[in-house]
C-alpha cells in the first residue's frame, strides 16, 4: 500500500475479471506455486517488477487484431505535440518514455480502429502520431510494426501500407513496458481548452485511454527489423489458437487436498511436495465439412457447406457475406475411445467466435458459451464412437445492415452529422409488419454504409477435442 492506494497482483486469464475483496485473513497459508517439469506455472508470490526491455530504434513488433470501434479522431502526422486521445484503440500502449530510459527517449505505442492506424511516440509532455494510415480494418488483421533506425512501417498481412515520420528521439518498444501511470494527462485539445479557460486542472487517464476495444493475440518483439519477406510468412501462417486456462487449474477441497486439473502433460508438484506425473492426451482437431443452416427471412440460403471453417464475411455468396442471425453448425463428432475414463474430461473448444453459442450433442443442450476460451465439459453428453454435434453461433446485425445500404433505399435519412429517418414509413406508423421483399432491416438511424468494412461472423474454429486430467497434486 502506497498512500491511499492498494496494489494488488493479479493474473488474468483472457478475456476474464475478477472481484478482489478484502475480508479477514484465510484461515490457512496459501499454496505459494504449482511447477511443471520444475517451472513454476502458477504462483502466488508477488511478482517482481520487469525492467524495460533495452531495445532501441531497431526493432519489430507482430501482432493479429480486430478493433471493434472506429477511431473516433484520425490525428495528423508529426513529430512534436500532442495528439488528440479518446481512447480504447491501443494494441500496446506506449509509456513516457523519458521517464523509462532518459532524456531524449520515447515509446512507441500502437492505435487500431475499424478505420485505420496510428503508431504514436510519447515522452513526458510529448505525444505526436508519426504514423497514420486510414484504411478499413475488416475482422482479424495482422499488424507488424518495424522500427529501422528510428523510422517506423506499418504491414498489415503481410504488406507495406504506410512509412512514417523519423521524430529524432532514440524509441523503444511500448511492448513490455508498464502501461502510462494512471495520473498521466491525455490530450483532448477542445476539453483541454474548456478546462483551462474555467482554471481546472487537466483531467488524468485513470488508465482508460491505454487499452484496446476489441481482441488481439499476445504481440511478439524481435530485436531487429524483420525483412518484408520475414512479414509476409509469419503473416501468411494461421492465427494462433485461442489462450485456454494454462497447463493446469488448481482448487483446494473441503478436505484440505488441493486437486488440479491439468491440460498439459508433464510432472506437477506443489511448493514444497512431491511431484506427480500426468499424461494428457494431444487435442484432436475437428475438421470439415461442416454443414451449415441459416436462420429464415435474413436472406441467406437455406443452408451452405464449408468445406472448412472461416469467417462468413470472407464467404463467396452475398447473401452468407452480410448475414445475420443464428447459423447453425452441423457435423459429427468422433470420440476416440481412450478420451472417457476414470480422472478424464471430455471438454470441446471451438477455438474463435463470432460472437455467441449455443452447443448440443445427440440432442442434449449444453448451453452458452460467449467469452474465451469456448469451452464446454460433454463428458457427460458423449459416447465413443459417432455423436451428433449442433453449433448454433449468433452473430451482431452490422453486416446485414451493411449489405442492405447496397439495395434500393426504401426511407430518407438526414445527411451530415444527422441521419436520423425523416419519416415514418406507413407499415411501421400503422403497426403492422414489413412488407416483404427489399431490404431484410429497418432502422431509425443510418448506422452505416455499403462500403463499410464487414465484422467477422460465425464459427472460426479451430474446434477441438482436449481431454484433460483431473488429479489430486497433496495438501
Amino acid at each position: 500500500m502506497a498512500g491511499n492506494r492498494v496494489r494488488v497482483p493479479i493474473r488474468l486469464g483472457p478475456a476474464e475479471s475478477v472481484f478482489v475483496v478484502f475480508r479477514e485473513a484465510a484461515p490457512r497459508a496459501p499454496t505459494a506455486w504449482l511447477s511443471r517439469n520444475g517451472a513454476p506455472v502458477l504462483d502466488a508470490r508477488p511478482p517482481s517488477q520487469p525492467s524495460a526491455p533495452q531495445i532501441q530504434d531497431t526493432f519489430t513488433i507482430a501482432v493479429w487484431a480486430k478493433p471493434d470501434t472506429d477511431l473516433r479522431l484520425m490525428p495528423k502526422e508529426a513529430v512534436t505535440g500532442q495528439l488528440d486521445e479518446t481512447g480504447k484503440f491501443y494494441l500496446f500502449p506506449a509509456g513516457e518514455g523519458d521517464k523509462l530510459f532518459g532524456k531524449g527517449h520515447a515509446a512507441a505505442g500502437l492505435a487500431v480502429g475499424r478505420n485505420g492506424a496510428y503508431v504514436v511516440e510519447r515522452s513526458s509532455g510529448s505525444s505526436p502520431a508519426v504514423l497514420v494510415a486510414a484504411m478499413p480494418v475488416a475482422g482479424w488483421n495482422h499488424f507488424t510494426l518495424v522500427y529501422r533506425n528510428g523510422k517506423p512501417s506499418l504491414y498489415v498481412n503481410g504488406r507495406l501500407v504506410r512509412e512514417g515520420l523519423s521524430s529524432g528521439n532514440a524509441v523503444h518498444p511500448g511492448v513490455g513496458n508498464p502501461p502510462p501511470d494512471p495520473d498521466t494527462v491525455y490530450h483532448f485539445d477542445a476539453l483541454d481548452s474548456l478546462l483551462r479557460q474555467s482554471g481546472r486542472p487537466l483531467l488524468p487517464s485513470n488508465g482508460l485511454a491505454y487499452y484496446f476495444e476489441g481482441n488481439m493475440t499476445q504481440p511478439e518483439v524481435f530485436d531487429r527489423a524483420l525483412t518484408g519477406a520475414e512479414i509476409l510468412r509469419i503473416a501468411s501462417q494461421k492465427m494462433p489458437v485461442p489462450e485456454g486456462a494454462g497447463d493446469a487449474e488448481v482448487w483446494r477441497r473441503p478436505d484440505g487436498k488441493v486437486e488440479a486439473l491439468v491440460w498439459r502433460s508433464g510432472k506437477y508438484a506443489l511448493a514444497g511436495g512431491a511431484g506427480v506425473d500426468v499424461t494428457v492426451k494431444e487435442p484432436r482437431e475437428i475438421a470439415g465439412p461442416w454443414l451449415v443452416s441459416f436462420q429464415e427471412g435474413r436472406g441467406a440460403p437455406a443452408s451452405t457447406t464449408l468445406p472448412e471453417l472461416i469467417s462468413l464475411h470472407r464467404h463467396a455468396d452475398p447473401r452468407v457475406q452480410y448475414f445475420s442471425g443464428a447459423a447453425t453448425y452441423s457435423r459429427s463428432l468422433d470420440v476416440p475411445a481412450d478420451f472417457p475414463g476414470a480422472g478424464k474430461r471430455v471438454v470441446l473448444d471451438l477455438g474463435r467466435v463470432e460472437v455467441i453459442a449455443r452447443v448440443r450433442i445427440n440432442g442434449r443442450d449444453l448451453g452458452v458459451v460467449w467469452k474465451e476460451p469456448y469451452r464446454l465439459d460433454v463428458t457427460d453428453a458423449v459416447h465413443a464412437g459417432g455423436n451428433d454435434l449442433e453449433i448454433v453461433v449468433t452473430n451482431l446485425w452490422p453486416n446485414r445492415l451493411i449489405g442492405d445500404e447496397r439495395l434500393p433505399s426504401e426511407n430518407e435519412y438526414g445527411t451530415g452529422a444527422e441521419h436520423g429517418i425523416l419519416s415514418m414509413p406507413e407499415w411501421y406508423t400503422k403497426g403492422e409488419p414489413k412488407p416483404p421483399g427489399g431490404r431484410i432491416t429497418f432502422a431509425t438511424w443510418q448506422f452505416y454504409h455499403q462500403d463499410d468494412p464487414l465484422l467477422e461472423s460465425g464459427l472460426l474454429g479451430p474446434v477441438r477435442l482436449l481431454n484433460p486430467v483431473r488429479t489430486v497434486l497433496g495438501r
